[in-house]
């Protein structure tokens, strides 16, 4: 007998063993599974929402590859020790090999990276629903699935009827809801340092809204600033450059965060001693001030060529990491400079976008009274 003629033998013998196909009740049994990763899914990105994850894609990313590809591993994991998972044992589904044991873990990642692929085509739109009833079809004909027949593995069903398929659903459900409610407050938890980086870093990188910058003369005298949009003022350090940048700053500029008008006001204040202070508060449109955009830092400054290096030591946020923070001084003049960033703590996460620093400090003229 030939190898190939072995081989259809076998498959033979074990659709003979297979019971009666029952494609609705595997079907329901992988849709408890599927809902219940997805609230794993939504407990994990809570989570790291708590450890510093923004909104966004790669919140999205995380979603996606708990649901789909960490599954695959969960329910390997479930069916080489206890040879079902949660929807299938909620509906009296179970796999074992054709020698009546449990699947090794290699066995049960080919069987589930099966299904992914033939049964639901990378979970691709469309595509899974050819693929569904191309499964259901082999199924019904062969009365075995072709990743089944490949890896040599029985699906045994106990009795099911109606009522313990609805029940089966009913506590998949529930176990997602409680699980989805679990994931939210997480999230709930860890969404405001989310959302105060998210809108820290926006803000800091809009190249569109330069900051209105007025000086503090000393006590005693007043002084206003003139602004201009002269953003291509040589270097000009002058023979003390140390002496022209101490001083306390203030800026202000808006923004907009979820459809909201934002306004923040930040006060700089660079010391004669090299120490340095920092505070940006955010009121919005009615003036109800937001403390969670804000953030307070000190630290030590220094001058290296035309680069300003801030040394964080103190700071109000974890999105806002201590270590140097280097800038370029790409604009600078006797009383006006722009900054670029160009170098952050390893631990700082950037969004993306350009780090240009519109921090723009004008031309002023004082008054004394």
């Amino acid at each position: 007998m030939s190898q190939v003629d072995s081989m259809y033998q076998i498959a033979e013998e074990i659709s003979a063993q297979t019971p009666e196909p029952r494609p609705w009740v595997r079907y329901f049994a992988r849709s408890i599974d599927r809902s219940i990763a997805f609230g794993l899914g939504s407990v994990v990105v809570g989570i790291a929402f708590i450890m510093g994850l923004r909104p966004g894609m790669e919140a999205k990313l995380l979603g996606y590859a708990c649901t789909w590809i960490g599954w695959i591993v969960v329910e390997s994991l479930l069916m080489s020790t206890l040879g079902t998972t949660p929807g299938k044992a909620l509906l009296g589904v179970r796999v074992r090999t054709n020698t009546g044991e449990n699947l090794n873990f290699f066995q049960a990642l080919s069987r589930t990276g099966g299904v992914w692929i033939r049964g639901e085509a990378l979970g691709i739109p469309i595509v899974n629903l050819f693929t569904l009833v191309v499964a259901y079809n082999k199924l019904m004909g062969n009365r075995i699935t072709s990743w089944d027949r490949e890896g040599g593995t029985i699906v045994e069903h106990a009795p099911c009827g109606p009522g313990r398929v609805v029940g089966g659903l009913f506590a998949g459900s529930a176990a997602t809801i409680v699980l989805l409610i679990g994931g939210g407050i997480l999230a709930a938890i860890g969404l405001p340092e989310s959302a105060r980086f998210a809108n820290e870093a926006a803000i800091a990188a809009e190249p569109g809204s330069p900051y209105r910058a007025i000086g503090l003369a000393q006590a005693g005298s007043h002084s206003t600033v003139t602004l201009s949009s002269n953003k291509s003022a040589p270097h000009a350090f002058g023979p003390s450059p140390r002496q022209a940048m101490t001083g306390t700053w203030l800026a202000s500029s808006s923004a907009t965060s979820a459809n909201r008008k934002l306004t923040l006001a930040t006060s700089l204040t660079l010391n004669a001693d090299g120490s340095f202070h920092e505070t940006l508060s955010c009121t919005d449109a009615q003036g109800t001030a937001h403390p969670d955009f804000g953030h307070e830092l000190s630290g030590t400054w220094e001058l290296a060529g035309e680069r300003l290096i801030e040394h964080v030591t103190t700071t109000s946020t974890r999105h806002h990491p201590t270590g140097a923070w280097v800038f370029d001084l790409t604009t600078t003049a006797p009383d006006s400079l722009q900054l670029r960033r160009v170098s952050t703590p390893a631990s700082y996460a950037n969004t993306g976008r350009k780090p240009l620093l519109n921090f723009q400090r004008q031309q002023a003229s004082a008054e004394t009274e």
